[in-house]
């Protein structure tokens, strides 16, 4: 496979990974469906116009379409709670990360 194939590849699997961590996000903050279905779609318009080389931190990203898409649905929440869950979140996908590389 060609160094462009494996790129290609792994920038799809980090936006899988970031689409479940959308999810993991909306269901703490308890919004309905529709809205964790507009930030992915945020989320994949975004790097469908922007590099993932310019803008790594997909996770942040991730965050802010999580915010705008609660704006877009008016279930509003402030930044900082979104923020805040989103710590929560990350932490807790460390810690299960650590425990599956433990186990094997």
């Amino acid at each position: 496979m060609t160094e462009l194939g494996i790129r290609a590849e792994r920038d799809l699997r980090l936006i899988d990974e970031t689409v479940e961590f959308i999810h993991a996000l909306t269901a703490r903050l308890e919004v309905p469906y529709t809205t964790t279905a507009k930030a992915t779609y945020f989320l994949q318009r975004f790097y469908r116009i922007e590099s993932l080389v310019q803008f790594p931190d997909t996770k942040a990203i991730a965050e802010a379409c999580v915010f705008v898409a609660c704006k877009a649905d008016e279930n509003i929440r402030k930044c900082g709670d979104v923020s805040t869950i989103s710590q929560i979140v990350r932490s807790t996908n460390r810690e299960s990360m650590t425990l599956e590389f433990n186990n094997e």
